[in-house]
């Protein structure tokens, strides 16, 4: 009876830990200047689950020459989940200008 109300115990606290993570959208770039002819590789990634509803940023001045390309990794460490979610865009741009990449939107699936 004891082991049932431990095991009761443990599935609720693990399952809010689940809940109460903070997500944390990441964005990095793999050059910061580059010439006409030159491809950047962009990553987008989340720390939590829910992040299928991904929708990239307008890339108008830049042409998508590879991408977008996603993983999804889940380790379990020393008692800690981590959840990461990525996806990789190989970008060129159009002309040689000065370019800032447009706001991305995420909306994360509401866990119940």
């Amino acid at each position: 009876m004891k082991f049932k109300f431990y095991i009761s115990i443990f599935i609720f606290l693990l399952s809010t830990s689940f809940i109460a993570q903070e997500a944390t959208l990441k964005a990095s770039v793999s050059k910061n200047k580059l010439g006409l002819n030159q491809r950047v590789r962009v990553e987008f990634s989340i720390d939590k689950q829910g992040g299928e509803n991904f929708t990239p940023p307008n890339f108008t001045n830049f042409k998508v020459v590879g991408g977008p390309s996603q993983s999804v990794s889940q380790s379990w460490i020393n008692g800690k989940v981590s959840f990461r979610q990525s996806y990789t865009y190989i970008i060129q741009p159009k002309k040689k200008e000065n370019f800032l990449l447009e706001v991305l939107l995420l909306k994360l699936m509401e866990n119940y």
